[in-house]
């Protein structure tokens, strides 16, 4: 590996350390529930909607795409992005932390900081796509994901001491700030680490050519349909905190530390991905599929003695789903669409999640009444629909089959190059 591959896997090793901290779903995630709860005293539908306007951005990634990939900025363009992004995430973090209570400004600054953090995300995908290919290409994402998670573990230790030893505002207020500097400290190591060949504009006809070649592409259509029914599936997040909370009556440390129990099972579960990639490629996809549902239902029976264990296997499945999303991702984005075509994939994940969640959390508010045992069932059954379209993927191997471009498209691309377009 060169020195600027290296320097990268160091930069990436970083970077995502400090996503680990500060996306608000990491260190903010336990205070705004908790502040939701027994300041706001919104519901679990309440709360899912708003952490569901949150995500809007992580939605709309492909925009974030389209723009690093048609307006690439003088010199290091991806570089540019994300130092920016960064920045602009620590402003708003900043200011975020001053509110006092839920308005359209404190809401405006959080969505702007996660708008900042998908053009970080998506930047950053693409980059990597750029950089590595082949079959390296999964084994940086599970590297990237090793360290998100190590960052998670600490967050959800600090998180739950947060909201357990200060009041709910003053929890948030903290939180904020801590994200602020972390966002600040990420965007200062961008500038020392990252190193990027000068991008070169490509005329409007080259991306023209590339997205009709992408919109009919039956590799990368299947691989958007599989990775949004993966992710949509109702999700339990909000459901499962006020469960703890109401029925299980758990301490917020105790719940911080089970949060921290998860992202160790991620950890354990990218090594277990590695394993599972290169023992048994053929079968990693169904693997993936039956331990999700099976951990899924393994919360009918949560208890306070048994929370821990069952959050850190809901970990390593978690983790499996991830990767092996990431992995199908990253082989189906061709060269010079990296950051839009991995952008739309993951913001496709990412509206499946956030659908997802939102219908669960109604479910349990609406139509279960607080009871989180169907909602579970519901959602297991969800995942085991996506059966079907694991054995498309094994029939059309996507794991393995990057994105081609037909002739005409090949030979535009060089000739753009060559004109310095």
């Amino acid at each position: 590996m060169d020195k600027g591959k290296s320097r990268l896997v160091l930069y990436i090793a970083l970077s995502y350390l400090g996503q680990g901290f500060a996306q608000h779903f990491c260190l903010l995630s336990q205070p705004l529930d908790n502040f939701f709860l027994h300041v706001c005293r919104w519901n679990a539908a309440d709360v899912a909607s708003y952490m569901a306007l949150l995500m809007v951005p992580w939605t709309l990634k492909p925009a974030f795409g389209f723009l690093v990939d048609m307006f690439p900025l003088p010199g290091s363009s991806k570089k540019s992005y994300l130092m920016g992004a960064f920045l602009l995430a620590a402003v708003c973090y900043a200011g975020a932390a001053f509110a006092t209570r839920v308005n359209v400004c404190s809401t405006a600054l959080l969505v702007l900081s996660s708008a900042a953090l998908a053009c970080v995300s998506a930047t950053l995908l693409g980059l990597v796509v750029q950089r590595f290919r082949g079959d390296s290409v999964s084994y940086i994402i599970a590297w990237q994901n090793f360290m998100y998670y190590i960052a998670l573990i600490c967050a959800g230790l600090l998180a739950g001491n947060l909201c357990q030893f200060l009041q709910p505002i003053d929890a948030l207020k903290k939180a904020a700030m801590l994200s602020s500097l972390t966002c600040g400290l990420t965007a200062l190591v961008t500038y020392f680490l990252v190193e990027e060949l000068p991008t070169r504009r490509r005329p409007i006809i080259f991306f023209t050519a590339r997205l009709k070649n992408l919109s009919t592409n039956k590799a990368f259509l299947l691989a958007a349909l599989f990775v949004f029914c993966w992710s949509f599936s109702p999700g339990f997040g909000t459901p499962l905190y006020f469960h703890y909370t109401n029925v299980l009556h758990l301490k917020q440390s105790v719940i911080g530390l089970a949060n921290s129990i998860n992202s160790i099972g991620m950890l354990v579960g990218a090594l277990l991905y590695a394993l599972l990639r290169r023992f048994m490629p053929a079968a990693q996809i169904q693997f993936s599929l039956i331990a999700a549902i099976a951990t899924t239902l393994l919360f009918i029976a949560v208890t306070p003695d048994t929370v821990f264990a069952v959050e850190f296997f809901h970990g390593v499945t978690n983790m499996l789903g991830a990767l092996t999303a990431s992995a199908i991702i990253a082989h189906v984005s061709p060269r010079a669409l990296e950051t839009l075509a991995s952008a739309f994939l993951i913001g496709v994940y990412n509206l499946g999640t956030q659908v997802g969640a939102v219908v669960g959390a109604n479910l349990y508010t609406h139509v279960f009444s607080s009871n989180l045992s169907p909602l579970l069932v519901v959602s297991g059954l969800t995942t085991a629909g996506c059966c079907f379209l694991a054995l498309q993927l094994d029939r059309s191997d996507v794991r393995n089959f990057p994105v081609s471009l037909p002739n005409d498209l090949v030979v535009l691309e060089s000739s753009s190059t060559a004109s310095g377009g």
